[in-house]
């Protein structure tokens, strides 16, 4: 049997302490973020007429998390449940679920982020700046990051289903608070509208009751 006495309560004191002054607050992040998303460039206009998402809300909890695209011609939520380590597509008006996504990037590329050395404030945060490049897009992806909002990792190890930008290697679970994305004919600005941390009901994170399960991609275009 573990002794329950076995963790030197000054010991303890300092670790949370530690934990504190890094940003982790001793837990993973849980709660609201919202973005507001801004499409500008040479083919912007082009690209706009599909009436695409102008916002995200992200809802995260432990090795869960849902994505909401908002705001465009089709709404679409991406749910990621740990215990399948899968991301499912959800048609809430359609009461229906798809079991595979668009966004899926078959080449095997994996990005780490690396550290440009450039602090941005954003709304009011100060942020690193980390970048990734993709030659074979030709495209760059800046993130801006702080400590006081992360996610735990660990939760997700093993878990190559998911798919998020706090989980980019070199950001250190790291939620972005901006994102940038250059091509050479457009820019895409994810950047924050609002942070918050709350707490969730684990049913939040299931697949709705009565849902039909479609075993294909989401056909919505």
């Amino acid at each position: 049997m573990r002794d329950q006495n076995i963790v030197n309560p000054r010991v303890f004191f300092l670790l949370a302490l530690l934990l504190s002054s890094y940003g982790l607050r001793g837990q993973s992040f849980e709660g609201t973020v919202k973005y507001s998303v801004r499409i500008t460039g040479k083919s912007a206009q082009d690209y706009l007429k599909n009436e695409p998402p102008n916002g995200i809300i992200m809802h995260i909890k432990e090795d869960n998390f849902i994505v909401k695209l908002t705001g465009g011609r089709i709404a679409r939520t991406f749910l990621f449940i740990g215990d399948s380590n899968h991301t499912y597509v959800v048609d809430i008006p359609g009461r229906r679920y798809f079991q595979r996504t668009y966004y899926e990037d078959t080449s095997g590329y994996k990005p780490v982020a690396a550290p440009t050395g450039k602090t941005v404030k954003v709304k009011g945060y100060d942020c690193q700046e980390y970048k990734v490049s993709r030659k074979d897009r030709k495209e760059i992806s800046l993130y801006y990051v702080c400590d006081d909002f992360r996610v735990d990792t660990t939760l997700y190890s093993g878990l190559d289903g998911a798919k998020a930008d706090f989980l980019v290697p070199g950001l250190g679970g790291r939620i972005p608070l901006m994102k940038v994305i250059k091509t050479p004919d457009m820019i895409t600005s994810v950047e924050l509208s609002y942070i918050r941390e709350e707490s969730f009901f684990p049913e939040s994170f299931l697949i709705p009751e009565g849902f039909t399960n479609k075993r294909k991609r989401d056909p919505r275009k």
